[in-house]
């Protein structure tokens, strides 16, 4: 028996195809943040005004 194709018991994946899952996870990831980013950012706009306010929340 030639175990040497299922070492680890997840099966042989070339170099490219976890740089595709490394990149298509770090889009998912960078995306999620970015749009939280932006509704933190568009909230604090909103409540501002034109008057300052000196409340953390």
């Amino acid at each position: 028996m030639d175990d040497s194709d299922n070492s680890g018991g997840y099966g042989k994946r070339s170099v490219w195809s976890w740089i595709g899952i490394y990149v298509v996870v770090a889009i998912i990831a960078y995306g999620a943040i970015y749009l939280i980013y932006k509704k933190i950012n568009a909230n604090n706009a909103s409540d501002s005004g034109s008057t300052q306010s000196t409340s953390l929340y």
